[in-house]
């Protein structure tokens, strides 16, 4: 399961590096100003659905697939499957007529402080984006038939090619903003036409649906409180944007690229890799009544996060300010408005440990297809996030710094939501992950050794400046050096935990 998320996780960093270049290449392009504030309101309702679907299909559909791998036959699994990629698209499609033809309404409602120009601008960049939604319905149903079945590099390597055409399109035509919701949308078309042909590839078939079978009258209940949850995240960042639309020029763009940068890195990068091994292994144990089992999937999952969240953490607030001014203080993107963004992610970082454990504590309610405890955990991580948004900005109110009081009430929510998830799970009858004190402390130790590498490295990186340019060969140096200490804590920690387990062996059978 670790070589698996290792696995995983390292071609989701191939997706990470396009979505940076993507990033960058727009942010080159366009600046930090009205314009990409109206596209960042314009994009914030589909790419929440977008974000929805990714956890339904993770939380909800792999673990469907995998049940119906263990207790149906394959013709009827079959139907289930298109049943449920034919109805994604379906009603992808409608929500995007719907939300195009609401286009300047909308637009009022998510920037209610743009004036009257950047809100056209915002509805009629809108009506373009909002045709991605039906585009990733389909990705992610193919992509959840891959993770059920084991099969998670082509699922997690498919952003990639999203990230790189429409990372394309943008260079090929700088200065007009309306290009980046037409290369978003063509970038996910080609991501859809690549894994349906490599599904076909490794043994999908399209058989025609049963819409009257229980199974699939069942699952649009199933996935009603996950997509409810779900829409709780997106619908606080749709708040966040709406506040920033009365900040200063830019803010909403700065916010929303440290949102993505953190997003990618935690979410697709780490907490991804790691459920998309867990989840399917723990579905199977839990449907088969191995209770042993499924206690050592969920706490191993636990484990894996918190070795890894940790000194992510402490790498990532190391080297998030000179790294995103490194990347994106280019073109007509200022120098203050990347120091601002790299603040902002380092702020976001923080709530790395807190959404590592949450995912954790939650798996074994998916696993076990119970969506009622992950709803209300949603809405209070939500609930606190936004109660302590006024709380956060007002003070800092003309410092230009009021995106980072943003950052810290999401970083807030996030820590209610472990408060809640443990509270769940130790009163119910779910296996429940343990984490001992010694692979905490080593999590801890390693975040210590990670931060010291990256920053002594940073420190003296600047002597090798001959041989490239003196801030990209430090940021290489340091994040290199983060890296070995990270992964040498992480073997470190596996061999004192595998010591362990076969002393307590030894002495048991002696």
């Amino acid at each position: 399961m670790a070589r698996q998320s290792t696995l995983s996780g390292s071609v989701a960093t191939l997706a990470l590096g396009a979505g940076l270049l993507l990033d960058v290449a727009a942010a080159a392009a366009f600046g930090a100003g009205r314009d990409t504030d109206a596209f960042v309101a314009a994009a914030r309702l589909p790419l929440a659905g977008t974000a929805v679907l990714l956890l339904l299909g993770n939380q909800v559909l792999v673990p469907t697939f995998a049940t119906w791998a263990v207790t149906l036959e394959a013709r009827r699994m079959r139907r289930l499957v298109t049943g449920t990629l034919l109805a994604a698209v379906g009603i992808g499609a409608a929500l995007a007529l719907a939300l195009g033809a609401l286009g300047p309404l909308l637009a009022r409602v998510l920037a209610p402080g743009f004036d009257a120009e950047q809100t056209a601008l915002t509805a009629s960049l809108l009506w373009v984006m909002v045709w991605t939604l039906p585009l990733a319905a389909g990705c992610e149903v193919l992509r959840s038939w891959f993770n059920a079945r084991a099969q998670v590099v082509v699922p997690a390597a498919m952003t990639v090619v999203m990230n790189l055409v429409a990372a394309g399109l943008v260079l090929t035509w700088p200065g007009d903003v309306r290009v980046l919701p037409l290369a978003y949308v063509v970038g996910s078309a080609c991501q859809l036409l690549l894994v349906l042909a490599w599904a076909v590839v490794r043994g999908f078939r399209v058989a025609r649906p049963r819409w009257r079978d229980p199974e699939l009258v069942a699952l649009p209940r199933l996935l009603a409180r996950p997509s409810t949850a779900a829409g709780l995240n997106p619908l606080a960042r749709v708040a966040e944007t709406a506040i920033a639309s009365f900040l200063a020029p830019g803010s909403a763009t700065v916010l929303h690229y440290g949102n993505r940068l953190v997003s990618a890195v935690g979410g697709t990068v780490l907490f991804r890799s790691v459920m998309v091994a867990v989840l399917p292994r723990l579905t199977r144990a839990q449907v088969a009544g191995r209770r042993d089992e499924a206690a050592a999937l969920a706490t191993l999952g636990l484990r894996l996060m918190v070795a890894v969240s940790l000194p992510l953490t402490a790498l990532t607030v190391v080297l998030a300010v000179p790294g995103v001014e490194l990347l994106f203080g280019l073109g007509r993107f200022g120098e203050s408005d990347a120091r601002l963004l790299g603040l902002c992610v380092v702020v976001l970082a923080l709530s790395f440990p807190a959404s590592a454990v949450q995912r954790a504590l939650l798996a074994p309610y998916y696993a076990a297809r119970d969506t009622r405890v992950p709803l209300r955990n949603a809405v209070v991580g939500v609930a606190v996030d936004l109660a302590l948004l006024p709380v956060a900005v007002l003070p800092l109110l003309g410092t230009g710094y009021e995106v980072l009081g943003v950052a810290a009430a999401f970083v807030a929510g996030n820590v209610a939501n472990v408060v809640h998830a443990h509270h769940c799970l130790v009163g119910s009858e779910l296996p429940r992950p343990r984490l001992d004190a010694a692979a905490l402390r080593g999590s801890v130790l390693g975040a210590l050794a990670v931060a010291a590498a990256a920053g002594a490295a940073w420190a003296l990186g600047g002597g090798l400046a001959p041989l490239l340019p003196g801030s990209a060969l430090r940021l290489v140096v340091a994040g290199a050096a983060g890296v070995v200490v990270l992964v040498l804590t992480v073997v470190v920690q596996r061999r004192a935990s595998s010591g362990g387990r076969h002393r307590r062996t030894g002495g048991a059978g002696s």
